[in-house]
């Protein structure tokens, strides 16, 4: 849309790596390589050299790629640890290229019926070729409303041959996160999540207080008031980032918060000096009402797995998640306490078995499990 929308850029339409899970999905398979599409296999851990070729032949002619950094974007808007195969294989060709971030925001997602399975720790459904035409159906009828979507260029970032493609990665997801908007029906959402929480605090006074920490909120025609509560807590990664710089300070010394923010955190970004904003009450009530329920996420983890002296039965976080029984508790934070466990040696992974088991440091979870018991 952005090569027909902005001509004036000059961006040829570009050749897209698309995952070979489309492969699979009869007519779409066939369109996509007639729409400049390649596959690609995703989570080999090695380099793909059939990839690799691909990549060398277009760059070589001179092409435009487009591909998704993430692997594939998640659907819960948060931000996901960089993909550098593709970025391998642009250095391997031996030319300087140019990466322009593109940032997607949505009011909400297509297809949350679906992300909802996902979010209760059920596996992420099969595309079909059905769904598709389910869904396509559903939006002829006017049963679909995505509300307002909005398409954002970050600064673009170079990619030579002696280039730090860790480095150069990270610094793609920074400017994808600070190129990242929200909208009011976001905040509205979160305000009424919090419930009573956010006394004093007006949509007004938040959308200043986001712009103030160099983010930016759009006006929208959506004001649902019946959105999940698990949908909520996904909306809140659309502008949390712009609290991050608060939050360390804020809940210093509290794994769960700084385990959110070191795997979240990718734009720097936020107010000048954060220190004298936490003087101000509203701050305190927005950060404990955004980072309160990934505490929560955390103590419900660490509860569930139970005795570090016993085997672990729950080696999964869909398996914790379908176990607790909280219809409310996020994947993502879930996620994120097995993450944080897993880098401090009290979990460790199976790559095969893709579970976790107890670690070497299993004997020091009892007080990581104190240290999740402090309030904001």
């Amino acid at each position: 849309l952005l090569m027909f929308a902005r001509p004036d850029l000059g961006i040829a339409i570009p050749h897209i790596a698309a995952t070979s899970d489309f492969a699979r999905i009869p007519f779409i398979s066939w369109l996509i390589l007639r729409l400049h599409a390649f596959y690609i296999e995703r989570g080999l851990g090695r380099e793909d050299t059939k990839l690799t070729e691909q990549v060398y032949s277009l760059i070589k002619s001179g092409r435009v790629l487009e591909f998704f950094i993430e692997g594939r974007r998640s659907r819960t808007r948060q931000f996901l640890a960089p993909h550098r195969g593709l970025l391998r294989a642009l250095q391997g060709t031996g030319e300087t290229c140019t990466v322009l971030p593109i940032a997607f925001s949505y009011d909400h997602v297509p297809e949350e019926a679906d992300l909802m399975v996902e979010l209760r720790g059920n596996p992420r459904p099969p595309m079909t070729l059905r769904g598709l035409m389910r869904w396509n159906r559903r939006v002829k009828r006017g049963e679909v409303d995505l509300g307002r979507t909005h398409i954002s260029c970050g600064q673009p970032v170079n990619l030579a041959p002696e280039s730090d493609v860790y480095r150069v990665s990270h610094e793609i997801m920074a400017r994808l996160q600070s190129s990242t908007v929200s909208t009011k029906h976001h905040l509205r959402t979160f305000m009424r999540a919090a419930g009573g929480k956010l006394q004093d605090v007006d949509l007004r006074w938040l959308v200043e207080a986001i712009g103030l920490r160099g983010g930016l909120v759009l006006e929208t025609k959506m004001d649902d008031e019946n959105v999940p509560l698990l949908i909520a807590r996904c909306m809140n990664y659309q502008f949390e980032h712009v609290f991050y710089s608060e939050a360390a300070i804020a809940f210093k010394g509290h794994p769960a918060v700084e385990s959110h923010i070191r795997q979240n955190r990718y734009a720097n970004v936020g107010p000048p000096s954060p220190e004298l904003e936490l003087d101000d009450p509203r701050v305190i009530k927005v950060l404990v009402a955004l980072f309160g329920p990934v505490v929560r996420g955390y103590r419900s983890t660490a509860a569930a797995l139970g005795d570090p002296n016993v085997p672990l039965e729950l080696t999964t976080p869909a398996a914790v998640l379908r176990s607790v029984g909280d219809d409310n508790l996020h994947l993502g934070d879930v996620q994120g306490a097995f993450t944080d466990m897993l880098e401090r040696n009290i979990l460790a992974y199976d790559k095969d078995a893709k579970t976790y088991s107890w670690g070497p440091e299993a004997d020091k979870f009892e007080a990581y499990r104190e240290c999740l018991a402090r309030s904001l």
